[in-house]
Formats: C-alpha cells, structure tokens, sequence
C-alpha cells in the first residue's frame, strides 16, 4: 500500500467541500473542479507516524528504523533503531518542535535537527504525551 500524499493542482485553492476553483484570469465566470493527484511518498506503510514540524515522522520498524520526510528536505533516517512511542513537542522553548521517541531497552530520547539525539531518561516510559510547560 505505501505511504501517499495528496497534493492540489498549482494554480488553485480550495473551495468548500471539495470544489477546487481556478485562480487567475477569466476564472470568475468559470467554475470546474480540478482533480486531485495523489503522489507516492514510500512504498512501504509505517507502523506508526505522527506530523513533525511541516513534515512527518515514521517508524518503519525493526528493518528500517525511524525517519523523517518533508517537501524541502525528502527522507532522512533519524535513527536505525525501531522506536516504541513517539511525539514531538517543543521541549527546548526554541519555536520548534523536537522528535521524543522511545526505544525499548535504550530509553527515552529527543531529536532535534542540530543538535541530534540527547537521551532524557534511561527509562523507557509506558506512555508519552507533548505538553507546554514553559508558557
């Protein structure tokens, strides 16, 4: 099945439920839906993924590890390790979100683009949660 992203055509903006209407000259009078493409990210499915900054994170198992997509920077693996519990949140008051994930008998970590991986505890959690303790 694979990982897939659904993407509008250029040149147009969305209009209620589903009715895509034209930008540009002579598009007032003229109103058309314009199909939707849907584009292959992965062929591969993750076993989990949640929203990352403008892009996301995926935990592609024991065989490929977790890694990261967005539309500027494509695929990076974050990690070979197969994470348990992932979120993201703003741990560091930067503006930005960091990755937390755990890994099963390693702990729980945190990922931030330029400053890598910084583990938070040895302790693997049961649960995980993003909460805004610094506002």
């Amino acid at each position: 099945m694979g990982l897939w992203e659904r993407s509008t055509s250029p040149g147009s903006k969305r209009q209620g439920d589903g009715i895509i209407e034209p930008r540009g000259k002579g598009s007032a009078s003229l109103k058309r839906a314009i199909l939707r493409e849907w584009v292959s990210l992965n062929p591969l499915g993750p076993e989990a993924m949640i929203r990352l900054g403008n892009g996301i994170a995926c935990d592609y198992g024991v065989a490929y590890g977790l890694w990261s997509w967005t539309q500027t920077g494509g695929w990076q693996q974050l990690n070979p390790v197969d994470p348990g519990l992932m979120t993201a949140v703003d741990i560091d008051n930067d503006q930005q979100e960091e990755l937390v994930a755990d890994f099963p008998g390693y702990g729980l970590y945190s990922y931030d683009p330029i400053a890598g991986w910084g583990s938070l505890n040895p302790v693997a959690p049961n649960a995980i949660a993003p909460a805004n303790l610094l506002n």
